[in-house]
């Protein structure tokens, strides 16, 4: 499955970015080794929806009014997440502004693992409590997410991090796989 649904690439060229992907390549032993993407995993639940590339030859290049950024993730319905022209991740919002996330992919992929530890947190408590006991689990883990983000990113209000830690909070994703996702499979 491509990165960009149909629908992100309607949306991105109605925002006036024109993309360009490359072909894939086969990676020496030394690259797969170090390759900073095979650190992202895709988190499905419904209202975060992220999903990375896994290889350096998948970054998308976005381009509009002669500035470039290459996206790596997308996130939500038609969110991009990419890298500015100084490597600094950003995020490109479904209106088509684009806000500070975090220094670098590595300050990126510190706080995508200290939210995914949140978020296991919260599967481990759901299974065995009831509505009262799983709320107070969703706050106790994304209490322990934003002390840890907080100094690699941008948390202000409105910002990737806060909406996506606001996910935390309310529980809002869900673990079961969507009504689509059993529909694509021909179990619905």
């Amino acid at each position: 499955m491509p990165l960009l649904s149909p629908e992100t690439r309607a949306i991105l060229a109605t925002q006036g970015f024109t993309l360009h992907e490359t072909p894939p390549r086969r990676m020496t032993i030394p690259g797969i080794l170090t390759n900073p993407y095979g650190l992202l995993h895709d988190i499905p639940y419904s209202y975060i929806n992220l999903r990375c590339i896994r290889h350096p030859d998948q970054l998308i290049t976005l381009s509009r009014a002669g500035e470039h950024w290459r996206c790596f993730a997308t996130y939500g319905e038609n969110g991009c997440l990419l890298f500015d022209g100084a490597n600094r991740v950003c995020a490109l919002d479904d209106d088509g502004s684009i806000a500070p996330v975090n220094h670098n992919l590595g300050d990126f992929t510190c706080c995508f693992a200290w939210y995914q530890s949140a978020l296991y947190a919260i599967q481990a408590s759901g299974h065995r409590s009831d509505g009262k006991h799983f709320g107070a689990a969703c706050d106790r883990a994304a209490r322990f997410a934003r002390r840890r983000i907080a100094p690699l990113a941008d948390t202000r209000p409105g910002s990737f991090w806060d909406n996506m830690l606001f996910c935390l909070e309310d529980w809002l994703g869900g673990f079961t796989p969507s009504i689509t996702d059993y529909i694509q499979d021909g179990r619905a």
